[in-house]
């Protein structure tokens, strides 16, 4: 039996290369900061080895220079890589869920929507944490009745639980992902990781996390429509 190849390792400096670039292409802020600060490291380093007078003063001016330059892109890159991941998804279906799940902290979001429009206009998300339960409504006017489905669902299974909802998007109204994930971090605390467990644990043996399958249909029984394949 040949044996797995496996897959190439990244270089680090390869890694940082990648996200400077996915970074600059989805923030237009970064550049400017990026050029900014290059500038003034590199200024400041000049002068000092001017000012010392020395060519021993220029070598350490242009070693400390470069050592802070290193180290202010790293967390510039750190500091803008949300940013920049928001904006490639933002107003996308799905995107907020995303973006919830760079809290890292005290949240836990499902992996599938618990509702779905009918027709694939809108979803809502759902998120257990210390601020209670969270539904994140994408669709805007097609999230109401997928919205209302969810919060009757969990309304029945976890009666008393605070129930939080939110509605992501680019309309008027509605939260874009930066703002989406500063409100559910800016909800109170009312949950013990103890609650939260046991909450989650509730939900997932009631089923209230599975898309409700409409009566009569047996998912492994359904046949495709070929009138519908062949186009008519």
């Amino acid at each position: 039996m040949a044996n797995a190849t496996k897959p190439p390792k990244v270089k680090w400096w390869n890694a940082i290369f990648q996200a400077f670039g996915f970074i600059r292409k989805n923030d237009p802020v970064f550049l400017p900061a990026f050029i900014i600060m290059f500038v003034l490291i590199s200024g400041s380093g000049i002068t000092l080895g001017f000012l010392g007078g020395s060519v021993t003063s220029h070598i350490y001016a242009n070693i400390a220079a470069t050592l802070l330059l290193i180290l202010g892109t790293l967390i510039l890159l750190i500091r803008r890589v949300d940013t920049a991941q928001f904006n490639a998804v933002e107003g996308t279906l799905g995107g907020s869920l995303q973006a919830a799940r760079t809290i890292r902290r005290g949240w836990k979001f499902e992996d599938n929507p618990i509702e779905v429009d009918p027709k694939g206009r809108a979803v809502v998300f759902l998120g257990v944490g210390k601020g209670g339960i969270v539904l994140i409504a994408e669709g805007g006017p097609y999230a109401q009745r997928p919205l209302q489905a969810a919060r009757a669902r969990l309304n029945r299974i976890v009666p008393g639980v605070p129930l939080n909802e939110f509605h992501a998007g680019l309309g008027q109204g509605q939260l874009r992902l930066k703002k989406l994930v500063k409100s559910i971090k800016g909800l109170k605390k009312i949950l013990s990781k103890r609650e939260r467990a046991a909450i989650e644990s509730r939900i997932h043996a009631l089923g209230a996390v599975k898309l409700p399958i409409p009566k009569g249909i047996d998912p492994m029984r359904a046949r495709p429509d070929r009138k519908a394949l062949r186009g008519r």
